[in-house]
């Protein structure tokens, strides 16, 4: 409740919240307009289980976990470098509970250019997150049936498994599921993965 009248009194007093970073620093972010990354966000091809689940779940429902949303919104900003803009307007344009006020600081939150921001620096690693969060994969199988039948230990990191449980799993990767868009592991100097 406390965070929902936080984001109302911002969305007050800066009307241009939904449009305008907070940071005026970031005014000048040398964010990518990248197309294809974006519609592949958009459609949970990104190669990246947990966002690829999320994103395929916000589809279809309308809605996703909070947990989900904010490593989803992280990978669009921190890893592909797209205007954090870009995926304010599709989470308004998809879920069933959206609010303009939380929307627009929660990716402000998420990309560090809004007022109470995590530092740009802190990046949701997607394999890490589904991991602690989604240890069986239950998730990942429910929105992904294409990679069901890996084992738990691949269900995030299926490029790692060896091409035999590939394989027997009935997975080609670049085929049945797509390869990742990014290398995560190279994240800029300084970075800090969660």
């Amino acid at each position: 409740m406390a965070w929902r009248e936080f984001s109302y009194y911002l969305l007050y007093y800066f009307p241009e919240l939904p449009h305008k970073v907070l940071r005026k620093q970031f005014n000048h972010f040398p964010w990518i307009q990248d197309k294809t990354a974006l519609y592949k966000w958009q459609k949970g091809l990104t190669g990246y289980p947990l966002v690829d689940a999320g994103m395929r779940q916000l589809w279809h429902t309308g809605w996703m976990h909070n947990r989900v949303r904010m490593v989803t919104a992280s990978f669009l900003v921190k890893n592909l470098l797209i205007p954090w803009q870009e995926g304010a307007t599709w989470f308004w344009n998809t879920l069933v509970d959206a609010d303009l006020a939380n929307n627009s600081v929660s990716w402000q939150w998420v990309t560090g250019c809004g007022v109470d921001a995590a530092p740009y620096f802190r990046i949701f690693n997607p394999v890490m997150q589904g991991k602690k969060f989604d240890s069986q994969g239950k998730y990942v199988r429910h929105w992904i049936p294409e990679l069901s039948l890996l084992p738990d230990q691949y269900i995030h990191n299926p490029w790692e498994a060896p091409a035999g449980v590939l394989e027997s799993a009935g997975v080609r990767l670049g085929d049945t599921y797509p390869f990742p868009l990014v290398d995560h592991t190279s994240s800029p100097s300084g970075t800090r993965n969660f």
